[in-house]
């Protein structure tokens, strides 16, 4: 059965939840813990996760398509951040959630402790330069780099658990595109998972099976993986052992070449 197909075919086993539901673990303000893996074992941890999480479906669907239009400086300085590690350190973009056509302008931001904040509001499209009621948004957060341009889109499918106990959501991103005005990259094979929960919130059944499964906390950023995978002569040297990793994943999954 075709891996799309066979992943449908397990999280329509699950009970379900909705962005209403979701939004009332206000998880805005969060620690963040992810986790790369090939896609293979994914129906089997779905198996296991069934009684514990819900599935977040909107209009009935349950694989969710979603794009993220990224902004970074002339110079990518925003990419140099998260590949040196820097803290505090920020992300801006777009997100579209395509079964909806919302589209919301978004601010990430990872302070020196690891939390994460996130801020954002609704806009009208995907696309396009900053406008004056964006930047003044940035300005609101203390973002003083407002030179910034659309760098790389993301378009991914992504699976959302919400734990039924505890404060704590699961996202799951596979069918990887990236898009810059240079090259569009498809990364097929790998999974990118993440916990959302609050910091009181320590041991939880999916951090269990991760461990269980020996899968490690592995920090990654799709946004990096994408600009060094589209973008040329971009500077990546501390993220190399990351994109070796992700080219290992997939090519052991469907033989997918490296730029490396």
């Amino acid at each position: 059965m075709p891996f799309n197909e066979l992943i449908s075919e397990e999280i329509y086993k699950f009970d379900l939840t909705n962005l209403k539901e979701l939004d009332q673990m206000k998880l805005l303000d969060r620690y963040d813990c992810k986790y790369v893996f090939p896609s293979s074992i994914l129906p089997k941890l779905l198996k296991e996760l069934k009684n514990e999480y819900n599935a977040l479906s909107i209009n009935n669907t349950r694989c969710l398509q979603y794009s993220n239009l990224y902004y970074d400086s002339p110079d990518y300085a925003l990419h140099r951040m998260h590949v040196n590690g820097r803290k505090p350190r920020f992300k801006v973009r777009k997100r579209n959630y395509r079964v909806s056509n919302e589209v919301f302008f978004e601010l990430k931001k990872k302070n020196n402790k690891s939390k994460t904040e996130k801020f954002r509001f609704p806009v009208s499209n995907e696309d396009g330069q900053l406008t004056e009621k964006e930047m003044n948004f940035l300005k609101k957060h203390d973002v003083k780099l407002l030179d910034l341009f659309p760098s790389i889109k993301t378009i991914y499918k992504r699976i959302t658990l919400a734990n039924k106990n505890l404060p704590e959501k699961i996202t799951i991103d596979f069918n990887l595109e990236f898009q810059s005005s240079f090259a569009t990259k498809s990364i097929d094979g790998l999974i990118i998972a993440e916990t959302k929960n609050l910091r009181s919130v320590h041991r939880t059944f999916f951090k269990s099976l991760m461990k269980e499964n020996k899968i490690e906390p592995y920090r990654i950023s799709k946004y990096c993986a994408g600009a060094i995978y589209t973008i040329p002569d971009i500077k990546y040297n501390r993220y190399k052992p990351k994109i070796l990793l992700i080219n290992k994943i997939c090519k052991n999954a469907s033989g997918i070449d490296s730029r490396i």
